[in-house]
């Protein structure tokens, strides 16, 4: 179910701290792809806003089964490298971007989310949430 692969992919149990969704922002975004040109194979669009849109798809998921105070964690590409190797882990990895992104929860560097409606969107647009990433579709793959 989608519970399920979601809980299994996101710790849910500590709801002190909330949970992040691991996110590249525009700006690491290509880099990222050109480093882990699999990153595309999973199904995530090239283009940004697409990428950011299909997060906020999974936001949304996410809220519809009420986890804890959700975050987006903005990754870049040598924050990742850097704690994949201090962890012993390979940074292509689903659990590395996982835990990065865990440990930036953990520092006060994710973005609370859902922004309000008339509060900028968290992908860094520019524009007000509610004509952004608020009109995605819930994503249940």
């Amino acid at each position: 179910t989608l519970r399920q692969s979601l809980a299994e992919a996101t710790d849910l149990s500590d709801a002190r701290t909330g949970v992040a969704l691991a996110w590249f922002p525009a700006s690491e975004w290509d880099k990222a792809r050109d480093r882990w040109p699999e990153l595309t194979d999973l199904g995530l669009p090239a283009d940004h806003r697409d990428y950011s849109r299909h997060m906020q798809g999974r936001l949304l998921a996410l809220a519809n089964i009420q986890a804890p105070k959700i975050h987006v964690a903005p990754l870049t590409v040598d924050g990742l490298d850097s704690y994949a190797q201090q962890e012993g882990l390979d940074p292509n990895d689903g659990d590395a971007r996982a835990g990065y992104a865990a440990e930036l929860l953990r520092t006060g560097d994710a973005i609370a989310w859902p922004p309000g409606r008339n509060q900028p969107c968290w992908c860094g647009s520019r524009l007000k949430y509610k004509h952004c990433c608020a009109t995605a579709p819930i994503r249940t793959d």
